[in-house]
C-alpha cells in the first residue's frame, strides 16, 4: 500500500484539474454559440473539438457536411455569440467518421 500524498503534492494535481475543467467549460459555452449561429440540420453533424493556439477546430461526421460547413467559417468568424464566447482568429473544421464505440454527434 502506497503512503497518503501530502497537500503540497496534491495540489499541483488540482489545479491541471481545474484548468482542463475550465477548458471544458469553455469548449461547452462555443458549442452552445456555435449551435445558435448554424441551421439546426447542420448541428447534428458537427461538434467542437478544441480550442488551441487562437484555432477552433470543428469536427463533423461526414465530408459532405465538412464542406457545407465551411460555407460558414467566414460567418462564424464575425457571430457575436461565438466571439463573446472564446477569443479565435482561425476556424479548422475535420471529419471523424464515428465508430461502433464512439457516441454519435448527435446524442
Amino acid at each position: 500500500m502506497s503512503k497518503p500524498k501530502t497537500v503540497g503534492e496534491t495540489l499541483p494535481r488540482l489545479a491541471e484539474l481545474e484548468h482542463l475543467f475550465e477548458h471544458l467549460q469553455l469548449l461547452d459555452r462555443i458549442d452552445v454559440a456555435l449551435k445558435r449561429a448554424l441551421p439546426a440540420e447542420l448541428c447534428d453533424h458537427i461538434r467542437v473539438g478544441n480550442l488551441r493556439d487562437s484555432t477552433l477546430v470543428l469536427i463533423t461526421d461526414s465530408p459532405i457536411w465538412a464542406a457545407r460547413l465551411r460555407l460558414y467559417v467566414e460567418t462564424l468568424k464575425r457571430d457575436p455569440n461565438l466571439v463573446v464566447a472564446a477569443s479565435f482568429e482561425r476556424i479548422t473544421v475535420k471529419v471523424a467518421s464515428p465508430s461502433a464505440d464512439s457516441p454519435r454527434l448527435n446524442d
